[in-house]
């Protein structure tokens, strides 16, 4: 099971700003994800960060 891709996103950017290694940040990047089905979870899991 992968995550969906707006979880990953969180993980993203909680990782940027707690300023892990950039080699590590690139790992947790190339996580493989998949899109969300449900589009209205989706827009509201990334409003957070607008």
């Amino acid at each position: 099971m992968l995550p969906h891709s707006w979880y990953l996103n969180h993980v993203i950017v909680g990782a940027k700003e707690t300023g892990v290694p950039a080699d590590y940040l690139e790992a947790i990047a190339a996580t493989r994800s998949q899109e969300d089905p449900d589009r209205k979870r989706d827009a509201r899991e990334r409003a957070i960060y607008d």
